[in-house]
């Protein structure tokens, strides 16, 4: 941490001396971040969370605004929709066969949103394909670690390989308890 310790006071000096490494951490991302105690104390002592707000475009993991691009973020939010409403892991779809019932779906979250017309109609022509699902799930993991670091492993994507035909299943790791969607 790039804080003095004789800079702290007595009672953050104790608050601090009670922090899991995992609390910790959380305090260091949000005290570099927001450059004030009080805010980064808020932070590290929130429960996981993860939120939405597809009406602004916006991410927020535990109180802290995620920068997203748009695409990305439906992707994430669909996933986490997934998880939310208790579905099972998600298979991708063979590289011969897109879903198109579960790319409708999509599009319909993208179109609902002012998402990309491009991208929009891809879905509803041609389906959710494989390629599309690993692109984006990287891309969602590339921005949580640049922003988070090692904090960003609990939002981060499991992944099961099908045993039937090898194909991968992907769910968000975090309990659907801790994400919620701004209406």
């Amino acid at each position: 941490m790039n804080v003095k310790p004789d800079s702290l006071s007595k009672e953050l000096k104790q608050q601090l001396s009670k922090m899991d490494p995992n609390q910790l951490a959380w305090f260091e991302l949000a005290y570099g971040r927001y450059d004030s105690f009080e805010i980064a104390l808020q932070i590290s002592q929130r429960e996981d969370s993860l939120e939405f707000d597809l009406k602004n475009r916006r991410l927020f993991v535990k109180g802290i605004e995620i920068p997203m691009a748009k695409t990305p973020l439906f992707y994430y939010y669909w996933y986490a929709k997934r998880k939310q409403m208790g579905d099972e892991p998600y298979i991708n779809p063979s590289k011969m066969r897109p879903d198109t019932i579960a790319g409708a779906q999509l599009a319909d979250i993208m179109h609902r949103y002012n998402g990309t017309d491009r991208t929009i109609e891809e879905l509803k022509k041609h389906g959710l394909k494989a390629k599309s699902l690993d692109l984006n799930r990287n891309k969602v993991k590339e921005i949580l670690i640049d922003e988070l670091g090692e904090l960003a492993q609990a939002y981060l994507f499991d992944s099961q390989r099908d045993a039937r035909d090898a194909r991968s299943r992907y769910q968000l790791k975090l309990a659907s308890s801790s994400i919620s969607f701004r209406p």
